[in-house]
């Protein structure tokens, strides 16, 4: 999603560290995506050629929705089906999440905590998945998102235009005369926590709250508020 909203608001494509559309190493690209350092979809071979980029952006979503997110691309992969099109069966959650949390919640701290030190505050933007899709935010991350991507040159959209653009990518998610989409089908299913799990990630966040409190606190602390909520987990123990 994010791929085609910075697209289609600058008129420049995007990459990523894989080269899936061939444009990255040609240069032809006005951002390059990567999970760097984690394992899950990047590495150091694709990434060594990206260390000199001078600017960066930290696309942050809650780890409570974003370990899902996770394992719903792991569960289409295992499973043979397309990317973005199935929401994994609540047991097959459960039995992942018991496997692999710890794993995972350190994979989602690492990476934070490597692009925090790999550029300076002026070289870095820090946006939220949960303020880009909101429909009163959106909008308007999205512009100074693109903003900072183009160093200031100018958008191929008017500032007045952005919202109909948003709200076009982000609620059908479609471009290029195709009709993909990156909603998984069927409605939102809600994905459970153990206590220990839940206090876990409390501890994480707060770790993450005092290394960097001026960029990251009050993102932060609504994640924590998330999980405060939550207090009694749904589902297996």
């Amino acid at each position: 999603m994010t791929w085609k909203l910075i697209r289609a608001v600058t008129g420049i494509m995007t990459g990523n560290d894989n080269n899936q559309n061939g444009l990255t190493n040609k240069g032809q690209v006005v951002t390059i995506k990567t999970h760097y350092p984690s394992e899950c979809c990047s590495n150091s071979v694709t990434f060594t050629p990206l260390l000199d980029i001078d600017q960066s952006v930290i696309l942050l979503r809650n780890p409570m929705n974003a370990l899902p997110s996770y394992h719903n691309r792991v569960y289409e992969k295992d499973q043979e089906l397309e990317n973005h099109s199935t929401r994994a069966p609540i047991e097959a959650w459960i039995k992942w999440r018991d496997q692999n949390f710890e794993e995972e919640l350190a994979a989602w701290s690492q990476m934070i905590r490597f692009w925090m030190e790999h550029h300076t505050n002026e070289h870095r933007r820090i946006i939220t998945y949960e303020k880009l899709v909101e429909v009163k935010s959106g909008p308007r991350e999205l512009h100074q998102l693109s903003r900072f991507v183009m160093r200031g040159k100018e958008l191929s959209v008017p500032k007045e235009d952005i919202p109909c653009v948003w709200d076009y990518m982000v609620n059908i998610r479609a471009d290029e005369g195709t009709s993909k989409s990156s909603k998984r089908l069927s409605g939102p299913i809600e994905r459970s926590y153990t206590a220990d799990q839940l206090r876990q990630m409390i501890v994480e966040l707060k770790v993450l709250q005092n290394l960097y409190p001026r960029q990251l606190g009050e993102i932060l602390e609504r994640y924590l508020r998330t999980l405060y909520e939550s207090q009694e987990p749904i589902g297996s123990q």
